[in-house]
């Protein structure tokens, strides 16, 4: 089936023209008017202002050094402002350059290419013509320094049963809660035995005690002991590695036997095993 093209009346095609010439006569009206209204100077006017504005903005990486006023070689230490103008430094930079001089000195090439207020292009231009004193050690002949290497001061380690809490809590990364920690389980179990007992320690994070394992000591100390011949059952289970009833049975044990001749007979006890007894054995006496 054929489509029925469309039908563009008269009306509708004069109207499209005359839409297209509006168009381009406002495109092109500006320019018209300006060429038959505008005087004749604007255009001078216009080119004069253009001309203008290129001088004041610089070109750039298009700016070329002065060239090298250096009639002969001189002391680069010697120049004075003027002459530092005269060859392509700011008067500021002249300046800040000869505060630079007055302060470190002159003395190598080298140095000079590190000073940021000397441009490089400059420094370039002059470094034939350029001299140099000598430094001190160049004088008389350079002697090579001696560096004396100060002696390590000898680490002094905290003994953890005379210590304070006050040295402790001095430790770095310990703290006053993880201190007083330490302070209180001393006191509970009646000294330490080693430092592995540390980490009995509830509430102390065992990376810690690992940590500051390296600053501590375990030096001789009188462990506070309890006698198994006259202490009580409240008195034996206050200690942190007896229970109430390993405690009790030890307190009968003893009475069954008329008092105990030696510390390894409460192994007799079927509460008392091998590890409770290595564990509590030094803080207990006859």
């Amino acid at each position: 089936m054929n489509t029925p093209q469309p039908i563009i009346s008269r009306r509708i095609s004069r109207g499209m023209w005359l839409l297209i010439l509006c168009c381009i006569g406002i495109i092109f009206s500006p320019r018209i008017l300006l060429t038959w209204f505008a005087s004749p100077g604007l255009y001078i006017e216009y080119e004069e202002a253009t001309a203008e504005t290129k001088k004041r903005i610089p070109t750039v990486g298009m700016t070329k050094p002065q060239k090298s006023c250096l009639a002969r070689a001189q002391l680069a230490s010697a120049l004075t402002l003027t002459q530092w103008i005269s060859l392509g430094l700011s008067p500021k930079q002249a300046a800040s350059l000869l505060r630079y001089r007055d302060k470190f000195g002159f003395h190598s090439l080298k140095q000079m290419q590190c000073i940021r207020v000397l441009p490089r292009l400059i420094l370039d231009q002059i470094q034939d013509s350029l001299l140099f004193e000598p430094t001190a050690l160049h004088k008389e002949g350079y002697a090579p320094l001696k560096f004396s290497i100060p002696e390590q001061k000898k680490q002094v380690l905290l003994d953890i049963n005379t210590c304070t809490f006050e040295e402790l809590d001095a430790l770095p990364g310990l703290g006053t809660y993880s201190a007083q920690k330490i302070v209180n389980y001393r006191s509970y179990l009646g000294g330490y035995v080693s430092l592995a007992q540390l980490y009995e320690i509830h509430g102390i994070d065992s990376s810690l005690i690992t940590r500051l394992s390296p600053t501590l000591k375990l030096g001789s100390f009188p462990l506070k002991t309890l006698s198994i011949n006259t202490a009580t059952i409240e008195q034996l289970q206050a200690h942190p590695y007896l229970s109430w009833k390993q405690a009790n049975s030890i307190v009968k044990m003893r009475i069954q036997k008329g008092g105990f001749r030696q510390l390894d007979e409460i192994k007799e006890s079927l509460l008392i095993d091998a590890e409770t007894y290595e564990k509590v054995h030094a803080y207990l006496s006859l």
